[in-house]
């Protein structure tokens, strides 16, 4: 469970836009261990995420952009393939692989008199990079960089990193 805020402030030489964002968010991940060999291990993990972001809109510039609720219900498929539990190893290298999908409807958000639909990202294929250091039994540090691909668009692309720490039961 999650709960987030941010102030959005967007300003270049031909526009620019503010608007104030908070929202929550709810998620369920397991996953399993698919083949360990002697050298390296394959993890399958599933995922459902549902989040909703509150804004109260904004204007750029001229124009008015309406979109006050966003909800969100995504699944998450998941392989991984890294270095075999049982090794030594404090550091442990990964390579991910993701496919998402969002189960709900078209989001659309109104910008002046136009109407932008949301329908052709729907589905997500994700390649990542990353690594978990272990700093004592249960205490972890990772870290990863993700690209982000939309299945249905030719220019819709993502880029992100995570740096975290991470508590282990």
């Amino acid at each position: 469970m999650r709960y987030l805020w941010g102030n959005l402030n967007n300003s270049t030489e031909n526009s620019s836009a503010r608007t104030h964002v908070k929202g929550w968010g709810a998620s369920f991940e397991t996953g399993t261990i698919l083949v360990q060999n002697q050298h390296l291990a394959l993890f399958s993990d599933v995922q459902l995420t549902y989040q909703q972001l509150h804004t109260n809109g904004y204007k750029m510039d001229v124009v008015n952009v309406a979109s006050n609720v966003d909800r969100s219900f995504i699944g998450r498929l998941a392989l991984r393939i890294a270095p075999a539990l049982h090794t030594a190893r404090t550091l442990s290298p990964y390579l991910t692989v993701n496919f998402s999908h969002e189960f709900l409807p078209t989001q659309k958000i109104d910008f002046g008199e136009k109407r932008w639909d949301s329908t052709w990202q729907k589905n997500w294929i994700t390649l990542g990079v990353g690594a978990t250091h272990q700093l004592n039994q249960n205490l972890y540090w990772y870290g990863s960089v993700d690209y982000a691909k939309n299945l249905t668009s030719n220019s819709s692309y993502s880029v992100k990193g995570n740096l975290g720490i991470e508590y282990r039961f």
